[in-house]
């Protein structure tokens, strides 16, 4: 991804004030229980107020290659 969604993000109000955890490639799962797809194409796949509970979550679904970024 060549540059980050940040107007895209800032635009969702459901995002603001959580750490974002991104998938560039624009994969969807069928199973994930959050994911939000940016007109971009990149899919918002989890976000969290707390960067370790995230980080924990993505873990433990087995979620990697993902860009995590921070919705002000």
């Amino acid at each position: 991804m060549s540059s980050l969604p940040i107007e895209e993000i800032s635009q969702e109000p459901s995002l603001k004030g959580r750490w974002v955890a991104l998938d560039p490639r624009g994969i969807p799962r069928d199973h994930a229980s959050f994911q939000l797809a940016l007109p971009s194409g990149i899919i918002v796949v989890d976000a969290d107020r707390e960067l370790s509970t995230l980080c924990a979550r993505l873990s433990a679904n087995d979620r990697h290659s993902l860009q995590i970024v921070y919705a002000a």
